[in-house]
């Protein structure tokens, strides 16, 4: 063979290898683990992906839905569906298997493991000229960037670099009212909240909270 097409051959199937790596590091993560529990060390992305660096945004979801919006002030959806303002989350009291978001091996986590999170401390610090959370300590540290969320009423982005919310899988014990519109009239409905882990550029340390299923926010996987 000659000399010239050989090595081009092999530069070429190393430019393959390495795109193909880069390409499967976005569907795996090497996790930590804080408190017995496995985290991922990035964000979701884009459904069943996470994202390239641990201070990333990534995408924000609705509650119980696989579809990402972008964490820009332009608002995009992986599917190409406009943003649904009376959200309910199909009414679930789980963050159901079908709309996992995360990668295979991995999934949404519960309201107890987003407390065994924050029950392990956290600061504030910037990482790559992004603000976040820095929780667990020592080897064990995974960051979660402040990439802010999107307001239930209309997606719009709000709190970037200054507030931090992860959703959990599960719902709260507080009752919420939510209103469905529709050509016959509006139909007000009871639906339970649902808990996230949050934090602001004020805060001492993150919180665990109840919500209502309808705003934008990140995602942070734990193993399965």
């Amino acid at each position: 063979m000659n000399t010239k097409i050989s090595i081009t051959a092999t530069i070429i199937l190393m430019l393959f290898a390495v795109i193909g790596t880069a390409q499967n590091t976005l569907t795996t993560d090497k996790g930590v683990v804080i408190n017995g529990i496995k985290w991922a060390t990035r964000n979701v992305d884009a459904p069943g992906t996470f994202t390239a660096n641990s201070e990333d945004f990534g995408m924000f979801y609705q509650w119980n839905s696989n579809i990402g919006w972008s964490a820009t002030d332009s608002i995009i959806s992986t599917d190409g569906s406009t943003w649904v303002y009376n959200w309910t989350g199909n009414g679930a009291t789980t963050w159901e298997v079908a709309n996992n978001v995360c990668p295979a091996g991995w999934r949404v986590p519960t309201h107890v493991e987003l407390q065994n999170l924050i029950d392990a401390g956290s600061t504030w610090l910037t990482i790559n000229g992004v603000n976040g959370r820095l929780f667990g300590s020592g080897d064990n540290t995974i960051f979660l960037p402040a990439a802010g969320w999107r307001s239930r009423f209309g997606g719009t982005l709000r709190g970037v670099d200054k507030w931090g919310d992860y959703w959990g899988s599960t719902e709260s014990n507080i009752s919420d009212v939510y209103f469905l519109y529709s050509t016959n009239g509006n139909v007000a409905i009871m639906l339970k909240d649902v808990y996230r882990l949050y934090f602001t550029s004020s805060d001492n340390d993150a919180r665990l909270f109840n919500v209502n299923r309808g705003s934008g926010y990140n995602v942070r996987c734990v193993a399965e």
